[in-house]
């Protein structure tokens, strides 16, 4: 089974899959675990990164596919929300019969900004919102399943629910 976690910037994503990986023993590929440290303030630099480092996972997601069995999981920690991007990684996946879990990481720019270690700046999160508009039906009806998940600053109990979520998902499949 393949689990995207994707979303906003600042949403929450990685802390997900680390509850999910900790929890659940399961692996994770990670385009930002590549980036060197205060990477996101050289805009730049992020740029060059980010596609070195999206195209090592490229290759790691695609290996995990290859594999015949079916009763493996590993977690795809996202950085993209560009469902043309997003689903050959689903269709291959199904292709070689692996379902495929997308949880979306969603929070509002202020709170982003109250995480914001590494926050991207007003302009980068408006354009990932506006790919997220755009993409959000395509997720859905490729996907196996989305779950969204509104993080917020009160958020323990929908990262509760997120998680049994999840839970309830892999125990069907």
């Amino acid at each position: 089974m393949l689990i995207i976690i994707g979303g906003l910037p600042s949403s929450g994503k990685t802390t997900m899959a680390t509850i999910l990986s900790k929890k659940l023993n399961i692996d994770i590929i990670s385009p930002t675990s590549l980036y060197p440290e205060n990477l996101h303030k050289n805009e730049e630099l992020r740029q060059i990164f980010a596609v070195s480092a999206w195209e090592v996972c490229m290759d790691a997601v695609e290996q995990f596919t290859m594999d015949n069995d079916n009763d493996k999981k590993v977690i795809f920690d996202s950085i993209s929300l560009n469902a043309n991007t997003i689903r050959p990684i689903i269709l291959n996946a199904q292709n070689k019969g692996h379902k495929v879990l997308y949880v979306l990481c969603i929070t509002t720019k202020e709170t982003a900004k109250k995480r914001g270690k590494r926050w991207v700046g007003d302009e980068i999160y408006a354009k990932y919102l506006d790919q997220l508009k755009k993409s959000i039906k395509s997720l859905n009806a490729t996907s196996d399943k989305l779950i969204v998940l509104k993080n917020e600053d009160d958020s323990f109990l929908n990262i509760k629910k997120c998680y049994k979520d999840i839970l309830d998902f892999l125990n069907a499949n």
